[in-house]
């Protein structure tokens, strides 16, 4: 199975990547600078060729205080940092199978 991946340098690359491609697994970290991993799913999710991404936040914070917007969002997982690697490949071999 062939896996590209695409790592944007700022908020704006990656809100243009996502407005522009289609993407099926996006990862954000919640805080990019001043703003926030859940406007860049967001704008995925604006994207008819994105209708099955599966989305998730990186961090370090509880996921607890923001259910809402996760379900708001349709993030599909939460990633608590530090992230540990070959459970975090276990998850994506299961996603993209």
């Amino acid at each position: 199975m062939l896996i590209e991946a695409y790592i944007t340098e700022s908020f704006e690359d990656a809100i243009a990547f996502c407005t522009n491609n289609k993407v099926d697994v996006l990862i954000s970290d919640l805080n990019i600078g001043t703003e926030s991993g859940f406007d860049v799913i967001d704008a995925a999710n604006k994207n008819p060729n994105n209708s099955e991404l599966k989305s998730f936040i990186c961090s370090a914070e509880s996921p607890v205080e923001f259910k809402a917007k996760m379900k708001e969002s349709k993030v599909y997982g939460w990633i608590l940092k530090p992230v540990e690697t070959n459970s975090f490949r276990k998850v994506l071999a299961k996603l993209l199978a």
